[in-house]
């Protein structure tokens, strides 16, 4: 959690996490990148939220939504690997100003969290993770812009790991990369510095230098074999010689573990102060490339075995060798017109939301007007092109950008921006789309309808009944008519009052919130908790109030958030606002208990039975 205070992000930064799960640190990285913008403004800069692993991925995805922000995109790639984006020109290419290196390591350091660790310890951990770590750090400097900071961290404290990686970085960028004095930088954090001099380890015993493994003795053909085997495991590179005893290596940070009751880190800060390398046009490969180890895999002297990147898919018209980056990626329709197509297994493309109905009910409904806002170019989705939209996500104006830049779909994107609308199948409703809980931080903003501020005492119910009971119908609601010779409670007004009077829950009873729920209409609301009481009770996040989603029916607001969900919220409230909640009952388990629950759930849910039969009239 260390780490990303030293990069200094700001507003405008464009931030590479290039081994992100599970998430810890991307979310200090978007909390840092909205710190500097301020109230409802969004960032100019983002966060590209990297890992090698799918389900890791997925971990990452969940850990960052509670942030709620349109800034991140999370990829699927090993580090190493990670693509080069060229611009439309293909001259110039795709920069970070800020990369965060927390490569795989042994994680020696985290001894106090993994007592077990005591026991599977072995030399070869750093040996062989040395590799892996020099390329994923070596590809971030490719990565990273001039001027731009890097930060190269671990969990371990073993040299191999550490300053023989950061000496090896700079030996390779002959001088383009310095590395920076951080000591000014979080003062009250104790530290100690680099080393300038180690020893390298291997099963056989202590290597002082790499001219000692050279010289190991060769005249049988086993000491030969023996002398190449341990100078394939044991690179030069692990070595310290004259050129790093000339490297300010101290420069570096150590954290051990009894000096600030944390887990043991290493720290190095570079600054990127000429350009050492230049970008060639990747060629068409001729061949499959061999495979390489799998950083988490790697165990003793022996790394495990990693199939390369899942292959495209073939698209329906395969694009040919030296076809232009505009025209990979893309099929043609029936009018001529390119369309996104799959290029990563299992992985959707991500378009924009160009529907003009969609976007016109989401205008309407929602009151989305702001200005200089365009949802064809903010709004998002990976439904193909021709269907409507099942889930709508929030992107900012910088990854919309990199979007458009990645024409051949080089990224494969696992997550993009946050989700802010749902489809649901209600069909008494304007728009086919629901607010998502997630999202609701982010689109609370650009929304200037169906939004109501009840009292605390309505908000508390609210939370703790999931339900609340509105006295009138929506805008512009009809009942349906009773049949001839019907009783009016099977319709019209009458059935509308006998629904009503049928639930004992608690009900909107202020003024002032009824003649809110005037202009409320039938289907997804927003309950937000009024300025004056947030502020009272600590709930103001980034000046926003707390909110929460809802669902406005004929006669009833009802919660779209999990029961779980809910009462983690509850908990936040003092106990004597938090009130009595009904107690979790066990499912029966016997026919008597059966036969009483479905005829309590029959009378509990018969105004719901109603409402589907309005429905059906209405239809």
């Amino acid at each position: 959690m260390i780490p990303p205070f030293f990069l200094d992000v700001k507003p405008t930064s464009t931030v590479l996490d290039t081994c992100a799960a599970p998430g810890s640190k991307t979310f200090q990285l978007l909390e840092m990148l909205h710190a500097g913008a301020g109230g409802d403004v969004i960032p100019g800069g983002y966060v590209v939220a990297n890992d090698s692993d799918s389900k890791r991925c997925n971990l990452l995805t969940h850990q960052t939504k509670r942030m709620a922000s349109p800034c991140l995109i999370v990829t699927n790639h090993e580090g190493q690997k990670f693509p080069v984006i060229r611009h439309e020109d293909k001259t110039e290419v795709m920069l970070f100003d800020r990369i965060l290196c927390d490569v795989p390591c042994s994680g020696d350091g985290t001894l106090r969290k993994a007592p077990d660790l005591w026991r599977r310890w072995n030399v070869g951990m750093g040996l062989g993770l040395h590799r892996i770590q020099l390329k994923i750090v070596m590809k971030a400097c490719e990565l990273l812009q001039v001027g731009g900071k890097l930060v190269y961290s671990t969990c371990s404290l073993n040299p191999i790991e550490n300053e023989a990686v950061v000496a090896e970085i700079l030996r390779r960028t002959e001088g383009s990369f310095e590395l920076m004095d951080v000591s000014s930088m979080l003062p009250q954090l104790k530290r100690r510095p680099g080393m300038k001099t180690w020893k390298v380890r291997d099963k056989q015993g202590w290597i002082s230098s790499f001219a000692e493994l050279e010289g190991m003795d060769e005249s049988t053909p086993g000491a030969k074999r023996a002398k190449a085997d341990r100078m394939k495991k044991v690179p030069k590179s692990c070595f310290p010689d004259e050129a790093s005893d000339a490297m300010p290596l101290e420069r570096s940070s150590r954290i051990f573990p009894h000096d600030d009751n944390t887990g043991g880190f290493f720290i190095s800060v570079f600054k990127k102060v000429a350009n050492y390398s230049q970008f060639k046009p990747k060629e068409q490969p001729k061949e499959e490339a061999k495979p390489e180890a799998k950083a988490e895999d790697v165990k003793a002297e022996k790394p495990a075995v990693k199939e390369e990147e899942a292959k495209p898919e073939a698209s329906a018209t395969p694009t040919a060798a030296g076809a232009s980056a505009e025209d990979a990626g893309y099929k043609v329709g029936k009018e001529g017109e390119k369309l996104r197509v799959r290029r990563w297994r299992g992985i959707d493309p991500v378009v924009p939301v160009d529907d003009e109905a969609v976007k016109q009910s989401l205008r309407d409904f929602y009151g989305i007007k702001k200005d200089n806002f365009d949802i064809g170019q903010s709004f998002v989705t990976r439904t193909p092109k021709g269907a409507m939209p099942k889930r709508i996500y929030y992107v900012s104006d910088s990854v919309r950008r990199i979007l458009d830049e990645d024409k051949r779909q080089d990224i494969r994107v696992t997550s993009v921006g946050v989700k802010i609308f749902e489809k649901q199948s209600n069909k008494n409703v304007k728009t086919a789309y629901r607010i998502a809980q997630e999202g609701l931080p982010a689109v609370l903003p650009l929304m200037s309808k169906q939004i109501f501020r009840p009292t605390l005492e309505e908000f508390m119910s609210l939370l703790r009944e999931r339900t609340l009971v509105i006295p009138d119908p929506p805008p512009g609601y009809e009942a349906p008519k009773a049949e001839e010779g019907g009783d009016a409670s099977e319709g019209g007004d009458g059935g509308y009052i006998k629904k009503q009077h049928m639930l004992e829950r608690a009900s909107v009873e202020d003024p002032g919130t009824l003649e809110q729920f005037k202009s409320i209409n039938m289907g997804c609301c927003v309950a937000m908790m009024k300025d004056e009481d947030a502020e009272r009770l600590g709930f103001v996040f980034d000046g926003k109030p707390l909110a929460i989603s809802c669902w406005r029916g004929t006669i009833t607001v009802n919660l779209l958030t999990s029961k779980i969900e809910t009462d983690q919220l509850l908990d936040k409230f003092p106990k004597e606002l938090r009130g009595e909640r009904k107690p979790r009952q066990l499912p029966p388990h016997n026919k008597n208990e059966i036969a009483k629950a479905k005829a309590a759930a029959a009378k509990e849910e018969d105004y719901v039975m109603v409402e589907k039969e309005d429905a059906k009239q209405e239809a």
